[in-house]
This record gives C-alpha cells, sequence and structure tokens, in this order.
C-alpha cells in the first residue's frame, strides 16, 4: 500500500483554494445574517457600519505582525490557526445569539478577533501562491480566487435570505462553523514549500518581531513606483468602500431583504465572471492596463447603482462593480507577487494591506454620519435637494446615500484619469524589476533582487535594452 503524501504545486494550490470556498461561503453566510440582524435591532445605518469599524480597525493594528508570523511559521500553520480561530468566533456569537446576550459591544469585540484571523489566513494564502503556482500564473491563481469571490457571493445571499427567514439567524451561524471544518481538513492534504532567503531583510535569529515587521516597510520603500501604485489603490478603495458599505442599508431603504439578496447575488454574478475571466484569459499583458482601465469602470457603474430607487439597475451596477474589481484585483495583486521576494511576501503583503485597510475605518467611520446627518436629510421629500436633483435621483429613503454612490464613482473616474497620465505610475511593471524568473523557486534557490533605484539612470533606454538589466531567474 503506497504512503500517502501531501500535495503541492498546482494540485496544492487547488485544495487550499476549494477549501477556502466552503469557509468563504459560510463566513458570508454569516455576515448577511449578522447584517439582517443589526439592522432588525437598531435600524440605524450608524450602528450598522460601526460593526464593520471596529473589526477593521482591529485588523489594521494586528496585520503588521501578522505579517512576521506568515514568514516566520509554516504558511499551512498560519492559514490553520486563521481558520480555527474564525470558527470560534462564529461559536461564540452564536453562543451569546442563543442566550439573547448578544449586545453590539459584544459583537464588535467578537467579529475584531475574527477580522485578524481572516487576515492571518489571507496573508499566509496570498503569500503560498508564489510558492505553489508558476510566476506566469499569478494572475490565474488571483482569478480563481475570484471566482471563489463569486460563487459565495451567488450562493450565500440566495440561501441566506431563506434561512434567516425560516430558521433564524442562529441556524445561518450554525451552517458556517460546519464549513470551518472542510477548509481544515484541505489544508491537511497540502504541502507549502518554505521560502529560501533573499539577502533582502530575511529572518534573522534573534531578531525582534518588530524589527521584522519594519524590513517589509524597508523592502517596499525600496521600490517606490509601488507605494504609488498602493496610494493610488488606496484612493480607489476608500471611495469604493465608502460607497459599497451603504449598499445593504441602501436597499432596505425602498425594497425587500429578499430584493437585497437578489442584487448581492447579481454581484457576485459579477465576481465570478471576473474571475473566469482572469483565470482562463490572465489579465492584460501589461497588467497595469487592467489596474487604470477596470478601476474607471467601477467609478462608471457605482454611479449607474446610485441613480434611481431601480432594484434592476443597482443588480446590473453590482455586476459591473464586482467584474471590474476582480480584474482590477487581480492585475494589482500579479503585480507586487512578481515584484516581491517570497521570504518578503507576508511582511510586504501585510504593510501593503495596512495601508490599504487603513481606508476602510474612515470609510466606514464617515459613511454612517454622512448618510444619516448629511445627504439622506438632503434628499428627503421636501428636503434642499428634492426640487433640483431629487428631480433626476428621486426623493425618499435611500436616495441620499445613492447620491454619496454617485459622487465617488465620479471620483474614482477622475482619480484614475489622473493615473492614466502619470508616467511613474502607468509605467510600474517596466520600473520594478521581477523577483524570479518565470517558475516559482525552488526549495534553497535564493533570489536577489536590485532596487527600483538600480534602475533608475535606465527609466529612458528603450525597452528592449531593459531586457539587459539585472534579472533573477
Amino acid at each position: 500500500m503506497s504512503k500517502w503524501l501531501p500535495v503541492s504545486g498546482w494540485r496544492g494550490f487547488l485544495t487550499i483554494w476549494l477549501g477556502q470556498v466552503f469557509s468563504q461561503f459560510g463566513t458570508r453566510l454569516t455576515a448577511f445574517a449578522i447584517g439582517w440582524w443589526i439592522f432588525q435591532r437598531t435600524e440605524s445605518v450608524t450602528s450598522y457600519t460601526v460593526t464593520l469599524l471596529i473589526p477593521s480597525l482591529a485588523g489594521i493594528l494586528a496585520t503588521p505582525l501578522l505579517g512576521v508570523w506568515v514568514d516566520r511559521w509554516s504558511r499551512r500553520k498560519a492559514m490553520a490557526v486563521g481558520d480555527v480561530v474564525s470558527g470560534v468566533s462564529t461559536v461564540a456569537v452564536l453562543g451569546l445569539m442563543h442566550f439573547d446576550l448578544l449586545e453590539i459591544w459584544s459583537l464588535c469585540a467578537i467579529l475584531a478577533v475574527s477580522s485578524v484571523s481572516s487576515i492571518l489566513q489571507g496573508l499566509a494564502f496570498t503569500s503560498s501562491i508564489t510558492m505553489l503556482v508558476p510566476k506566469k500564473d499569478f494572475a490565474r491563481a488571483a482569478g480563481l480566487g475570484a471566482i471563489s469571490n463569486g460563487v459565495t457571493r451567488i450562493a450565500a445571499p440566495m440561501l441566506a435570505g431563506g434561512l434567516v427567514s425560516t430558521v433564524g439567524a442562529e441556524g445561518v451561524l450554525t451552517v458556517d462553523l460546519a464549513t470551518f471544518f472542510i477548509a481544515i481538513l484541505a489544508l491537511t492534504a497540502v504541502r507549502v514549500p518554505r521560502p529560501a532567503p533573499s539577502g533582502e531583510g530575511g529572518r534573522a535569529s534573534g531578531r525582534s518581531t518588530l524589527r521584522e515587521a519594519w524590513a517589509g516597510w524597508k523592502a517596499l520603500s525600496k521600490r517606490p513606483s509601488l507605494i504609488d501604485l498602493l496610494i493610488f489603490s488606496a484612493a480607489v478603495g476608500f471611495f469604493q468602500q465608502l460607497a459599497v458599505s451603504m449598499f445593504m442599508p441602501l436597499l432596505l431603504g425602498f425594497a425587500s431583504p429578499s430584493a437585497a439578496g437578489f442584487v448581492m447575488t447579481a454581484g457576485g454574478v459579477g465576481a465570478l465572471l471576473g474571475g473566469v475571466a482572469m483565470s482562463s484569459w490572465g489579465g492584460p499583458k501589461r497588467r497595469m492596463n487592467g489596474v487604470l482601465g477596470f478601476s474607471s469602470l467601477i467609478g462608471l457603474f457605482l454611479v449607474l447603482g446610485g441613480l434611481l430607487p431601480s432594484v434592476p439597475l443597482i443588480a446590473f451596477a453590482a455586476v459591473g462593480i464586482l467584474f471590474s474589481s476582480a480584474v482590477m484585483g487581480g492585475c494589482f495583486q500579479a503585480i507586487w507577487q512578481s515584484k516581491i521576494p517570497p521570504d518578503l511576501q507576508g511582511r510586504v503583503f501585510a504593510t501593503q494591506s495596512v495601508i490599504l485597510w487603513s481606508t476602510e475605518p474612515l470609510a466606514y467611520g464617515i459613511s454612517g454620519p454622512l448618510a444619516d446627518f448629511v445627504f439622506e436629510p438632503l434628499m428627503a421629500v421636501g428636503g434642499p435637494l428634492s426640487g433640483s436633483l431629487g428631480l433626476v435621483m428621486g426623493t425618499g429613503p435611500g436616495r441620499g446615500i445613492g447620491l454619496i454612490g454617485v459622487i465617488c464613482g465620479i471620483l474614482i473616474m477622475a482619480i484614475s484619469a489622473i493615473g492614466a497620465l502619470s508616467s511613474r505610475l502607468r509605467l510600474v511593471e517596466d520600473r520594478v524589476p521581477d523577483a524570479f524568473g518565470d517558475h516559482a523557486p525552488e526549495a534553497g534557490q535564493k533570489n536577489p533582487v536590485p532596487s527600483e533605484a538600480d534602475l533608475e539612470t535606465a527609466q529612458d533606454q528603450p525597452a528592449d535594452r531593459l531586457k539587459g538589466q539585472p534579472q533573477c531567474g
């Protein structure tokens, strides 16, 4: 009888990915149920967004340390720890809800722990991709991630909408708990190779955790064009999050919970189609074209989604937003995975995440008050804007939130146009050298990488001469 061996490579990635599909499905069921529970209890947009704000802040504070642990530990172990803690958090919410002891403050505390564990799992999963699949397939791997996002966005709201009406939020959380066991089982069947030191700030014996965390920023500071890309993406993400975080209150202002579930399912179709496009197509050859072009489309669809209180129109916009986000995100992440040495990816991706996610608390923190105290009164029946914009967009509940979406979409399109005019941002793939060649590095293989500064004198040279600059194979 042959000895059982864990799988690696593409088979290993697909095994982990499949387990995470189930886990993500359960997480989305819970998110829908908790959102429904909060809005039924409070009917306040501010209370709803507070439960998004607190976990986001907790995740930002913990992420730099989580990146160090991902680079120190086995990445399979880090994913397992993240899944286990998320499962325990679900049990805690389920228990408090069952005994009618769940309050907004206790929910925020539990969701903060769950947020930290999810970030640990996500950093480990993203950093594992470069150890399992060839560089040329990074965008396709990101596309599969978008497929899982799309599948769960389609299936979870459809099922959650029915479950909350029959078995309540507790039943939904029970299903979520079962999915964590599937994710853990998938991890036991996979071997993720450990990355070799790159010679660029790899872990040294006796170094403090904080110094190791700082190495992520140092590696990023050697690549200023990636910092430009990060600032661009953070700006787009802020306005997108500001609008999207209020989609459920927007819909519940004039539509039923089942209609809200339909729109979320439509968004899942968009994410699924975007993931299929990325996994089969791989994105444009110049991935920055995908980042800039599809960020513009995100803005356009946000404008469409906010214009009218129409479920079909908002559903169409949701398809476009999630499709464009999948392609933009896949191109963005493929650039980073190809430019950062594997042994530093946990810390660098943690630094990246802190900067990107730092926009979320601000978006969550101001979205509720903006809606409740500024834009909703402006667009109310008889409100200051009811005789102008109200004639086009309509008036009443949710129309102020719709106006926020329109403004955010216009700003995203403007940011994308500015980014396209910046040569430093547009040519980031030429300015920053790759971390390794077309295949994931073997164990023991070093990947010394020149800094972007090494190429500064060559920026004005023709593209065929740049090919002669130092690269890692």
